[in-house]
């Protein structure tokens, strides 16, 4: 049994790849084309999103919106005996 080497890719084509995809080309239609497997797309396509992400910074939260969805805002039930 032998092994097969692993492929490696230019960052300008793994680009391009995900570039296809963002711009509506389903991810196994541009891995058939690409002749590669289609999660290896799919995780170019995830590990993208999450730089674009690293790079818009972390997101500002007001207080209003730090309590929404906590009950805030909401008068506590009071029990008998309170």
């Amino acid at each position: 049994m032998f092994k097969i080497p692993k492929q490696e890719y230019t960052a300008e084509f793994k680009e391009l790849a995900v570039k296809r995809v963002k711009s509506g080309i389903f991810v196994g239609a541009v891995a058939r084309d690409l002749a590669f497997v289609e999660q290896t797309l799919r995780n170019w396509v995830k590990s993208a999103k999450a730089a674009s992400c690293m790079r818009q910074g972390p997101k500002t939260v007001t207080p209003e919106q730090d309590g929404a969805g906590r009950g805030a805002g909401r008068e506590r039930p009071v029990a008998d005996g309170e």
